[in-house]
């Protein structure tokens, strides 16, 4: 089912919906007093001196992320969320302002769908308060049953705990919905509003109709089917002085599709910065309010073999906000991919962490499994893995070397170290040999002993045997491929 969204007013609260659609209701639902008093906020003369300074005003930004009952994840990456907020601190620079996420995301356990009142619901139950509250939700409906992409209450009338976004997961990482519903957020009107009169083409009565700025241009509602080829404008609708519009296709309040959306006017910048100074003045630049942990090392990117361990030296540095002790885990995991996505534990601790212990050092031994074979790992340590508790940034978080495993110094087919003691490795290297394999330990008068199963499916195997509860003597291994015609035996001697 395709996203819409609607502009959509309330008599109180005031509310703004998202882009591109059609809108569904008017901003005349709201009494003739509410009217009037938009229209002088948007009409008043703006100071445009803003726009010569480099100050740029920080503005913390809660994340909210909705996981419906018995969802396998939440549909959405932290990574993704950054990513769309750095978008936005590209074009709101240019009003003085700077978005940063404070405290690491809210995870709630919730629906699957939302409609405008159970988005209520949910705010009053999680806002935080100075902060610019955003929900991350599956779904958002219209009580009609469209659905949209995202809403913003406008800052006019709403006390500050009424005011947030609400955004769909499917429409939150298109480089310009979140920017539009800020947009709303801090005051700005679609492009192509006519609860004010319908805006003439020559800009005549561009401060009483439309959105009530001279700088946007008359917009006929780019949502329209037939009126876009692409970012070009190809309608020939007449305005009521029977002028063909020009509308502003890239501007970020329009129902242009998303890729065309890259600028806010000049006006609309001076809007929202007198909102940021204003009705929006409420919001903290700071975040101090949380306790922060942070994780550093001396470790630098490794090279190494199989069988090799790495010395590692941790510091973990918690800044406390209260003096009750926080448990929170440390982990060490060595990735396979750069995304980070299959790794093992290497080692993991619970930590004690108090406002009067601010440094933990831990020096550690790591052991590889031998089951890494040639090529590049990725050694992540990290505090609060789990981001259960809610802390000031998550940036500092972890800490990440490559290591990068080199096994050429094995010759290609080898059991190594002989004589053994408890344990032995068999190592063997063939680009080609893929497949089951078995490994039989057979003593000097051809009793089997051992026998171990395994895989290969890289060019490497590096197999662990434990022969600890062998007796000393004479010993020859095995190895055998299922699907291959290939055998090989190893003899080697138990100490």
């Amino acid at each position: 089912m395709p996203k819409f969204i609607f502009s959509l007013f309330f008599f109180l609260p005031l509310w703004v919906l998202g882009q591109p659609a059609t809108c569904g209701s008017s901003i005349l639902l709201l009494n003739k007093e509410d009217q009037k008093a938009a229209q002088r906020f948007q009409q008043a003369d703006r100071q445009l001196n803003f726009l010569r300074s480099n100050t740029l005003d920080s503005v913390a930004i809660t994340v909210h992320l909705v996981k419906p009952s018995g969802a396998g994840d939440i549909g959405l990456s932290y990574a993704e969320i950054e990513r769309e907020i750095a978008g936005a601190n590209r074009v709101f620079g240019s009003s003085g302002i700077f978005f940063f996420i404070c405290g690491s995301p809210r995870i709630i356990d919730g629906a699957s769908t939302y409609n405008i009142s159970t988005a209520e619901q949910l705010n009053t139950a999680n806002y935080v308060p100075n902060t610019l509250n955003i929900y991350f939700v599956d779904d958002v409906f219209l009580p009609d049953g469209n659905v949209l992409c995202g809403f913003a209450r406008f800052p006019f009338y709403s006390t500050p705990n009424r005011r947030f976004i609400f955004m769909d997961k499917d429409c939150s990482t298109n480089g310009s919905t979140l920017i539009h519903e800020i947009g709303h957020f801090y005051g700005l009107f679609h492009t192509h509003e006519t609860a004010f009169g319908r805006e003439f083409v020559d800009g005549s009565n561009c401060d009483t109709a439309g959105d009530l700025l001279c700088d946007t241009g008359a917009d006929p509602n780019l949502s329209r089917p037939g009126l876009l080829n692409g970012c070009t404008y190809l309608g020939t609708i007449p305005d009521p002085q029977g002028a063909t519009y020009a509308p502003p296709v890239a501007n970020f309040m329009s129902y242009a599709p998303p890729f065309c959306q890259r600028e806010f006017s000049l006006e609309q910048r001076a809007i929202m910065r007198a909102v940021h100074e204003n009705e929006n003045s409420y919001l903290t630049g700071r975040c101090d309010f949380y306790p922060d942990f942070a994780v550093s090392s001396n470790l630098e990117d490794q090279n190494i073999n199989s069988i090799t361990g790495i010395d590692a030296e941790y510091s973990v540095e918690f800044t406390a906000v209260e003096e009750e002790a926080i448990h929170v885990p440390f982990r060490i995991m060595l990735f396979d991919d750069s995304e980070l996505t299959r790794g093992v534990i290497l080692y993991e601790e619970n930590l004690s962490l108090s406002s009067g212990q601010e440094n933990i050092n831990l020096n550690l031994q790591l052991d590889i499994p031998p089951t890494k074979v040639s090529g590049t790992y990725y050694l992540v340590a990290q505090i609060d893995p789990d981001q259960q508790v809610i802390e000031r940034t998550e940036q500092n978080n972890s800490y990440l070397v490559e290591v990068e495993i080199d096994n050429s110094q094995f010759q290609d087919l080898t059991l190594f170290p002989n004589p053994v003691q408890d344990e032995t490795f068999l190592f063997y290297r063939d680009r080609l040999a893929r497949g089951a394999y078995t490994v039989r330990v057979f003593r000097y008068d051809g009793v089997e002993v051992l026998r171990d199963r395994g895989f290969k499916n890289s060019d490497e195997i590096l197999r662990p045997l434990n022969v600890s509860s062998l007796t000393p003597g004479f010993y020859i291994a095995y190895l055998d491929f299922d699907t291959i015609n290939f055998s090989h035996s190893f003899k080697f001697v138990k100490n």
